[in-house]
């Protein structure tokens, strides 16, 4: 009998996890696992979210912007042309930086190629606004502004003659830009 209450009181003092404290412990790690999941998930839906909205709103933005050439003539100082935004929104210096203008005639060199200061003249711009937009830059919509671009140096200038038609491109970095063309007259060049 001795041996049997050996056996007994060494089977009570077994230190063990029993069944329902395993569970319990499962339980704990699977809801800890599924709500961590749960955080991960929801953090990067809303990083997706968050860049899909500023694509679309830079889409819209693109979609929004229209510049026009209303008028285009040459004299002694170049050729200048007003330039207006037609668009809905309006352009940010930044934008107004990186539009190019390219002009020339249909078959000789190209005349000038260059983006918009939006500054003063400096020695080296080809084409410049005569009277920035005021500080901070912004281009609202409806208004327009002078453009007068110097001929590129390298061309020679026999390269451009009278009644030469003169066709003037506006490339904003993105939206639509304007295409516009007038006779080049040298009688006004002096």
């Amino acid at each position: 009998m001795t041996s049997t209450f050996v056996k007994m009181l060494k089977r009570k003092s077994r230190k063990g996890i029993t069944p329902v404290i395993a569970v319990i412990l499962l339980l704990l790690m699977t809801v800890a696992a599924a709500g961590a999941a749960f955080l991960w998930i929801t953090k990067f839906q809303g990083l997706v979210s968050a860049q899909m909205n500023n694509q679309l709103t830079n889409q819209q933005r693109c979609q929004g912007i229209l510049l026009t050439i209303d008028n285009i003539w040459n004299d002694e100082y170049g050729i200048s042309f007003v330039m207006r935004n037609a668009g809905s929104v309006n352009l940010k210096v930044a934008e107004l930086n990186k539009t190019t203008v390219t002009g020339g005639v249909s078959g000789k060199p190209v005349i000038f190629t260059n983006g918009i200061s939006i500054g003063y003249w400096s020695a080296n711009t080809t084409c410049g606004m005569d009277s920035p937009p005021p500080s901070p830059y912004t281009w609202n919509v409806g208004e327009s502004y002078k453009v007068t671009c110097n001929e590129d140096p390298f061309v020679d200038d026999s390269d451009v003659a009278d009644n030469d038609v003169y066709a003037i491109t506006i490339t904003p970095p993105c939206g639509n830009g304007a295409v516009n063309s007038f006779t080049y007259d040298k009688s006004k060049e002096s």
